[in-house]
């Protein structure tokens, strides 16, 4: 369904719950889509980005026009489509061969070139809440993440942890979380920012991961759902990259 303005007449009670959603691009501006008015109704309806599109719920009757239902069918797809972020530290031909293109379900953040490591200033809390103050392509990850449902981790396997470029970049996203602190399972982790916290799965490789390492990782990702506030979580080991792709599908 496609909002093409507002009008004068309010929907019936039948028509409106005949309607879960309305989909309209969010480059347009209230002015062209409706008065203030329309934008007022904060109580019946609610608005949330995705991809490009603003999605309008509809609670009971609203001063809308809906047609099209026939042309939506993409919009509505990418909308409810399950949303994936994609770390790694491949090296670019491997990447380019074994990870999917960048598209609406999948966003991919290269760990490599290395970036500036985060330096404690908690400019990501105080300053530009949620996002990292240094200005360079790491700033955008922490604001990547409460746009997706899944982040996908791959990275070498470092002595149970992270390879140095991917530790890097899950640092500087720090402003995901709250400074302030929550009990959990009985141990002291930081308060979500975000009401929904996306789902965590790992991907490490290394040539010779032994059991003792697994064991630590198993424990490092279990810590970071739960820091992070992720209710799902997983983590799987390869002997190579070449097995990603297939880990992937």
């Amino acid at each position: 369904m496609v909002l093409l303005g507002c009008c004068q007449r309010r929907l019936t009670n039948s028509e409106s719950k005949k309607i879960n959603h309305v989909l309209i691009p969010v480059t347009m501006e209230c002015s062209q889509i409706g008065s203030k008015k329309y934008w007022g109704c904060s109580n019946r309806i609610q608005r949330k980005r995705q991809h490009g599109f603003c999605a309008v719920n509809m609670v009971q009757t609203g001063d809308i026009v809906i047609t099209q239902d026939t042309a939506s069918s993409d919009l509505e797809r990418r909308y409810h489509m399950r949303k994936k972020l994609i770390l790694h530290d491949l090296a670019p031909e491997d990447a380019e061969s074994l990870l999917p293109p960048q598209s609406p379900e999948y966003s991919v953040f290269a760990a490599t070139p290395s970036l500036c490591h985060c330096v404690g200033c908690f400019g990501c809390w105080l300053k530009t809440p949620g996002k990292c103050v240094i200005k360079d392509r790491g700033s955008d990850f922490g604001a990547l993440m409460p746009l997706h449902d899944e982040i996908i981790v791959i990275s070498r396997m470092v002595f149970g942890g992270l390879s140095p470029d991917v530790k890097a970049v899950f640092d500087r996203s720090i402003g995901f979380i709250l400074p302030f602190f929550r009990i959990a399972n009985g141990e002291m982790h930081h308060t979500r920012r975000y009401e929904k916290s996306p789902d965590l799965r790992y991907i490490l490789y290394g040539p010779d991961i032994n059991d003792r390492e697994k064991e630590t990782a198993q424990k490092l990702v279990a810590c970071n759902a739960l820091n992070f506030g992720s209710e799902n979580y997983s983590v799987s080991f390869l002997t190579s990259t070449q097995e990603i792709k297939e880990a992937l599908a």
